[in-house]
């Protein structure tokens, strides 16, 4: 197994060798909430937050954000608390984020950035 990979891994070129270690990395740091919600920020283009921040499991917000209820299950919401960070500034709502929706899929977590509603 362990020559299988070895030789595939030097018939491989430069850039499949990058995409493959990127996808591994992407992999890796969707296996916990907290690193999902470090890995949505930093591909919204903000690696100062992402690197910095630390996301908290909110369980009280999981029943104000709308549709987080799907049947029976309710997904769980980690929060950057806004007392320390004030979000960060998402480029499709025009708003700034401070809490995340948790979807798993199998072992993986997808954070997915959530609107609050205004007062």
């Amino acid at each position: 197994m362990l020559a299988k990979l070895k030789a595939h891994w030097h018939k491989i070129g430069l850039a499949r060798k990058i995409i493959e270690v990127v996808v591994a990395v992407m992999l890796l740091l969707s296996t916990s909430p907290s690193l999902a919600v470090r890995f949505s920020i930093l591909t919204d283009a903000e690696p100062a937050v992402a690197v910095s921040c630390h996301p908290k499991y909110d369980p009280d917000s999981a029943t104000i954000l709308p549709g987080t209820a799907i049947g029976k299950w309710v997904f769980p919401t980690y929060t950057i608390y806004p007392q320390r960070y004030s979000g960060f500034f998402h480029e499709d709502t025009g708003t700034s984020i401070v809490d995340f929706q948790i979807y798993r899929i199998l072992i993986f977590n997808v954070a997915l950035p959530q609107v609050s509603p205004g007062p």
